[in-house]
């Protein structure tokens, strides 16, 4: 009884504002503020739901407008600075929101499908019951959403690791993908070693000259992260005088360029200790 004369009372109270402000501000210029709009589908929805009982007779759904009432609270942000700088804030973030939403939607759907292949017969246990499986698309979108929460996703994922015996499926993927690796692993080792010389290379060429003093080699060798060089380890002096000169990298009157000794260093892979290279007398 409270709660409907509260209802009533501000209902009367928003109506005697509004035709307030449509007697000062005069039919037309009333609609010039958004505002003013707002507050005027406010409180013809409250003066529609004051007779639930009428709409309920009239088949009407009164909880519609039962909770356009919580729209009065955005009265609020009119007179609130700090309110009015969350929801913009809000408005502007609206967008990676989305994003952010899509690519969870996009994850979801396809660990869906793909549950459906591998944990579609997965029978029932302690969790993955009639409402928590992989049996169809709607119940494994609703399962992973949950397991996303962290809703007793240990014990599904216990549940359907015992019950599809995917230990050995995974396991096969496993043995096929390092094999995959071992094939491209030289290709990746150059891409990452590559830019290893070119930062030491900067380092000892700070204003990007593709030369370098001749006697300035072996400290770079020293610099160069493995495989291509010895950073970090200990080679007597007289090793690595021998190594320079087993690379044969062209010394033109006291300097080195760039190119010939990155594909010098490069082919012997001297950071790999080359045999050719260290026993070369």
């Amino acid at each position: 009884m409270f709660l409907m004369d509260a209802n009533l009372v501000f209902v009367v109270f928003f109506t005697v504002e509004m035709v307030v402000k449509l007697t000062a501000y005069g039919w037309k210029y009333y609609w010039y503020v958004n505002w003013n709009k707002f507050d005027f589908i406010i409180v013809m929805f409250s003066l529609a739901a004051i007779d639930e009982k009428l709409l309920e007779k009239l088949n009407f759904n009164v909880t519609a407008l039962r909770i356009m009432r919580i729209s009065r609270l955005f009265r609020m942000v009119k007179t609130s600075e700090g309110l009015r700088s969350l929801l913009k804030t809000l408005y502007m973030s609206m967008g990676n929101i989305f994003n952010t939403a899509a690519l969870l939607t996009l994850i979801l759907f396809t660990f869906s499908v793909a549950g459906m292949s591998l944990f579609g017969e997965v029978p029932e246990a302690d969790f993955v019951n009639e409402h928590v499986n992989f049996r169809s698309f709607y119940l494994a979108m609703m399962t992973l959403f949950r397991a996303s929460t962290g809703e007793s996703w240990n014990g599904i994922m216990h549940d359907c690791w015992t019950g599809a015996g995917i230990i050995a499926v995974i396991g096969e993927s496993f043995n096929d993908n390092q094999q995959a690796e071992d094939e491209n692993d030289i290709l990746a080792l150059k891409k990452k070693d590559i830019k290893a010389f070119q930062n030491t290379w900067a380092k000892y060429n700070p204003m990007g000259e593709l030369y370098m003093r001749t006697i300035r080699l072996p400290d770079f060798l020293r610099e160069l992260p493995p495989p291509l060089g010895y950073q970090g380890i200990r080679i007597e002096e007289a090793k690595l005088n021998k190594i320079i000169f087993c690379l044969n990298i062209r010394d033109h009157l006291g300097r080195v360029y760039y190119p010939e000794v990155m594909w010098t260093i490069f082919h012997s892979i001297a950071g790999m200790n080359d045999e050719k290279v260290l026993n070369c007398e």
